[in-house]
Order: C-alpha cells, then structure tokens, then sequence
C-alpha cells in the first residue's frame, strides 16, 4: 500500500535465537582456525624471505656435486695417493722428533697439498700457537666471572706490545697472537667475551689485524713438501698410535709439549693427552700446557682452545671483510683484491 511507512524489524526465531538479516551469512571462526591461518600466513611470510636462501643452498649443492664430480674424473684421489707414495708417506713411518726448520704455516700447505678430501684449518694453526705460548708461561687459561656466570678466559701473563725483530718462524707468529691478545686484554690482561671481536671492530687496529693475517698466509713450496712431508706424516702417525708405541723411557717436558702443539694441530690434543696421562701421570703436573687446560670444566680439554682459536680467527677475518667492504665502497672494486691479497682469508 502507497503511503505506508515500513521499518525493518529483528526477526525472532521459535527457539528464541536474535540474528540480524544483514549478518545472517557471516561465519564464526573458532581457535583452531585462527591457529591455521596464523600458520599460513607465517609460512607465506618465511617463503617470501628465504627465497634467496633456497637459490642459494640449491647453487651451492649443484657446485658442490659438480666440484665432487670433477675430483673423481680428474683423477684427484689416485694423483695424491700416487704423489704420497713418492714421498714415502705410509702409515706405520712413525716420526718421534719436531724438526727445528718445521713451521705451522709452511707444515699447513704440505697437509693442503696432500689431503685427499679437505686440508687444515687456520683454527688448527691458531690453536697450537696458544699452546707454544701456555708452554712458555705468556698466556694461561683462568676461570672469572662474568655477568654472573663463570667463565673460562685466557690472562696474558707476559704482554707483549712490540713484535720481536729477531723472532723468525712460529716464534714471530706466535707474538703477533700474543700482542692482539695483549692489546685486545685491557688494563686487567683478561680476555673477556667477545672482547677481542669488539677491539677488531675498532679502525685503529686495522695495521695489526693485516700484519697478522699476512703472517699467517703459506705459499705451496715443492722444495719444503720433499724434505719434510714424510717425517710430517709419520709424527702424526706416532701420534695417533702414542699410546700403543709406549713412549714412557722417554718422556722429557719440552718435547712433550712440542707433541702437544702438534697433536693440537692435527687435531688429536684430546687423544694425545690422554695417552700422555695414562703413559705418564707426572708429565701433566709439570707442564704448563696441562696445568693450564686444566683450569678448564670441558669434559675434552681441547674444546676451549678451539673456541679461543676459533673466535680469535672469526673476528680477525671479519675485520678484514670490513676493511675491503669500505675500501669497495670508496675507491671501487679494485681495492678489493689489493687488501686480500690472494689469501686464504680473502
């Protein structure tokens, strides 16, 4: 009928439920459907972030099996093997003695050369140059609080603020290690936390960070693997099989720790110490190396010199990725190469 007002009315069902028309199609979500969509929703969000991610894990497994597949090709395990033969490196040619014209870079490349899979890592070289430095009684490992927990630290009982001009080979190095450490220390001479990566990040310490990380470069020289690579072999040889061999007659403290620092570097610290202390009890309370790692909790002793090594060679490459980085980004990419200089660190 014309004329006649209307309004909408709610509409009352027999059972006594209010519903309005116009929400009449909307649906309920309970908790269980929040969680779903939560769920894609984050999903969605992971795959828009990490599809650079899986590019590159999907690069680099197809370089990594292109690179397996070439090293059978090529011949590369039966050319080692043929080329350790050569140089008589065999299993059972123990070597009982530490040459005085060996050095751990120099004795880095003869491994890199020669191993049939991978070669030795600067944490190794690293590692063994703190224990020639606990052996002399420069560095020594201290437990101290820190943010109310304890912690293991290395206290630099000798700084050393100037490289000695007269030091040559592993002795050289090893005050390049001792004076970053000495610097990096503070007034206390206690390396605390992430104290050393802190100090790397300053640009004043550029100059020593590089002099360091120069010295711990090695170039392959076919002249030296000749000489040395075979009595390399063997004390690694005599070493893994130390306890077997019974060296108990000729237990002597200097050459022990020299065992030690190479065990360290091939390493076998763990082994190595042990079978010292089951050979001989008594090496281990004359030592400083022992005395010192035994200041540590860790159930296998050589966890915390891998974790010094590790973290002292982590923040020095860092640093210097940095420095390349800024030098890119203000003279170009060809500084690049001139800061790295074709180094393992590069």
């Amino acid at each position: 009928v014309t004329g006649v007002q209307t309004c909408a009315l709610p509409i009352y069902c027999p059972d006594g439920s209010d519903f309005r028309q116009d929400n009449a199609e909307e649906e309920d979500w309970g908790f269980w459907d929040w969680v779903l969509y939560g769920f894609l929703f984050l999903l969605g969000l992971l795959a828009y972030f990490s599809i650079d991610l899986v590019v590159t894990l999907l690069f680099s497994l197809a370089w990594m099996l292109l690179c397996a597949a070439w090293w059978v090709v090529s011949l590369a395990p039966l050319r080692k093997w043929y080329k350790r033969k050569k140089l008589g490196i065999e299993k059972d040619n123990y070597f009982r003695e530490v040459e005085k014209d060996w050095t751990l870079v120099k004795n880095k490349t003869v491994i890199d050369d020669l191993s049939y899979f991978y070669g030795m890592s600067n944490q190794n070289v690293i590692g063994a140059l703190l224990l020639k430095l606990m052996a002399k009684g420069d560095v020594t490992i201290v437990r101290e609080k820190y943010k109310n927990e304890e912690k293991e630290m290395l206290k630099i009982v000798r700084p050393l603020k100037e490289i000695d001009q007269n030091a040559k080979g592993d002795d050289r190095l090893a005050c390049h290690v001792l004076k970053l450490l000495t610097m990096a220390s503070g007034d206390d001479l206690v390396l605390q936390p992430k104290e050393f990566d802190s100090w790397c990040r300053k640009k004043s310490n550029k100059t020593d960070i590089q002099n360091f990380m120069k010295a711990l470069e090695g170039k392959s020289d076919d002249e030296y693997t000749k000489q040395h690579a075979a009595h390399l072999f063997g004390l690694k040889s005599f070493l893994q099989d130390f306890t077997l061999l019974n060296e108990r007659s000729t237990m002597e403290v200097g050459l022990w720790d020299q065992y030690l620092v190479y065990a360290e570097f091939f390493g076998l610290a763990d082994q190595v110490r042990k079978d010292m202390e089951k050979i001989c009890p008594k090496y281990l309370k004359l030592s400083n190396i022992t005395k010192s790692l035994d200041v540590s909790t860790s159930v296998d002793r050589g966890d915390v010199i891998y974790m010094f090594s590790d973290s002292i060679y982590t923040a020095t490459t860092n640093a210097v990725e940095r420095m390349a980085e800024r030098s890119t980004s203000s003279s170009g990419f060809s500084s690049y190469s001139s800061i790295g200089g074709g180094g393992g660190y590069s």
